[in-house]
């Protein structure tokens, strides 16, 4: 059952109870009326609060993966520029290498590594394409770019505008790591108030339904009108 779904029962739940007046008062404060409507309030603006941080990371990680994609092409560019400066054969093997794994390619090995018996044989490894790997990389073609001879004439590619998409790249993923901090506290949060969490949506709106088929009777109206209302703890 999803957190809207169960959002979405404890109110019609709330709404029936209140809506029976004074026949519906329990002694226990956390099932009246008030106390209800309260935890109804709370649950919905914690699931629009989620809803809001979800939104927020979609469009985080969509710019961050726009600006890398960015960074992977202007990459391709700046190895062209660093073959022109005619800069150590070692050092140009760098960069490319540094250009691949920004771009996702699969890097050949330099020693091939022989192949097991019955196995088929290893062409190459593919390096990790995670957003903190790709950041390194552009760090260290930019450092490469530093020590070598490096003949721009476009603005684009100068060394003070890949410092500066570097810095853009680093802002991108704290933007993504600062939304995922949030969407974590929001997560806790939300399982506290759900379903663990002393007076629970779950438990409250268990022990509210066994209140109103105790005083109104198993096969009541009032009692039936909540029996299709279903509360249960996910997994954790």
């Amino acid at each position: 059952m999803s957190h809207t779904k169960t959002v979405h029962a404890f109110g019609k739940l709330t709404g029936l109870c209140t809506g029976y007046g004074g026949s519906y008062n329990p002694g226990q404060q956390n099932l009246q009326a008030n106390a209800l409507n309260a935890l109804l309030l709370n649950a919905q603006q914690i699931l629009e609060a989620m809803t809001e941080a979800q939104t927020k990371y979609a469009n985080v990680t969509n710019h961050r993966e726009a600006m890398f994609r960015t960074a992977g092409k202007l990459s391709t560019r700046v190895c062209s520029m660093l073959k022109a400066s005619r800069i150590h054969p070692l050092t140009l093997e760098d960069a490319r290498a540094c250009c691949r794994r920004l771009n996702g390619r699969r890097v050949l090995q330099r020693d091939p590594v022989p192949p097991v018996e019955g196995q088929e044989p290893k062409n190459g490894t593919v390096y990790g394409s995670d957003y903190v790997s790709k950041l390194y990389h552009f760090a260290r073609l930019v450092e490469i770019v530093k020590t070598s001879f490096y003949p721009v004439t476009n603005e684009t590619m100068s060394l003070a505008s890949l410092e500066q998409m570097l810095e853009n790249l680093r802002a991108a993923n704290q933007a993504v790591a600062d939304v995922e901090v949030e969407l974590t506290h929001l997560r806790r949060t939300r399982n506290e108030v759900l379903y663990m969490g002393q007076d629970n949506v779950v438990e409250v709106a268990q022990a509210a339904k066994q209140f109103v088929k105790a005083v109104f009777g198993y096969g009541s109206p009032q009692y039936t009108a909540l029996t299709s209302l279903e509360f249960t703890k996910p997994r954790m």
